[in-house]
């Protein structure tokens, strides 16, 4: 029988992690072993996680240090041979280990990158999208998947000794998932499974939610030297698939995303400046669009404001 670690990391998720624990214990494959890293959580985790009373979960303590780091010390106190996510505030389908497992025998216990999809339940926009899966006519490559379509971590299985040489950057805690995807897919196979195996929460507290609820200057770097490093590091293995013009492309494609977000949050200093950046990075008429919208928003709105006083 196949065994399985899943690497549940989780911070302050108390609320949430009861639920993602529970969706493993009713898995319908029986083998496996779950493992929490417990990133420096000061809310009730740790009494949560000891109220278990089950031999094959597993507590891990580290001093908060992010997730990507959290995962990476997960997969090496694992046993499994496959190693499976999940984010603690969301959960697994009964049949989610199943059908991995049922696809690894099937292709004689392969080294690669399995990935199944995610139900993806939107509770702030009240909406539920299932995940697109990968196909040779919509995508050249699995690479141009992952780039395309930004899959996390809770829908993938990974052979044990791919992430001996592959690990998550630690030094990014936005769009790591993808960067350590794209560098296993350009050397490894992709297996695809296609069914919905994962419900994945979008909430307030959510990382995908929050990530737009305050942005700042510092995030939206971050989150482009993520991409940026991911080409440094794979170099013409990556260009061949994505090239520099897309990447140019998605940089411009973040600045828009991160500038309407600024705006709509009414962080108007943060969104002129990252206006600035749409226009020295060629994107003109983009960039006036934004600063003429978001000069004409916050008069607006500080008008109205001295009108009701």
């Amino acid at each position: 029988m196949v065994h399985f670690s899943i690497i549940i990391p989780t911070y302050n998720r108390a609320d949430f992690l009861d639920k993602a624990i529970q969706s493993v214990l009713n898995q319908s494959y029986p083998n496996w072993e779950l493992l929490v890293v417990d990133d420096g959580s000061t809310d009730s985790t740790q009494k949560l996680i000891r109220s278990y009373k089950h031999n094959k979960i597993k507590y891990i303590y580290q001093n908060n240090a992010e997730r990507s780091t959290a995962r990476n010390n997960g997969i090496l106190m694992a046993n499994g041979k496959y190693i499976c996510f999940l984010d603690s505030d969301d959960q697994y389908l009964p049949n989610h280990l199943e059908l991995l497992h049922k696809e690894i025998i099937i292709n004689n216990h392969p080294v690669g990158l399995f990935h199944t999809g995610a139900i993806k339940n939107d509770t702030v926009n009240k909406r539920i999208v299932k995940e697109v899966f990968y196909s040779k006519d919509k995508f050249e490559h699995p690479v141009n998947y992952v780039w395309k379509e930004l899959f996390n971590s809770n829908t993938v299985c990974i052979e044990k000794s791919i992430l001996k040489k592959h690990n998550y950057p630690q030094q990014y805690f936005l769009w790591e998932d993808a960067h350590l995807f794209i560098r296993i897919l350009l050397e490894y196979p992709l297996f695809q499974i296609h069914e919905h195996t994962v419900e994945q929460l979008f909430h307030k507290g959510s990382t995908f939610i929050s990530a737009f609820e305050r942005i700042s200057l510092q995030k939206t770097d971050h989150y482009l030297s993520c991409i940026q490093d991911v080409f440094t590091v794979c170099g013409n293995k990556l260009t061949k698939h994505i090239s520099l013009k897309d990447k140019e492309n998605n940089t411009i494609r973040i600045l828009d995303t991160f500038t309407y977000h600024a705006r709509r949050n009414c962080q108007y200093g943060i969104a002129l400046a990252l206006s600035a950046r749409l226009i020295r990075n060629k994107a003109l008429s983009l960039g006036l669009r934004h600063f003429v919208s978001t000069i004409y928003v916050a008069v607006v709105r500080l008008f109205v404001r001295d009108f009701r006083k």
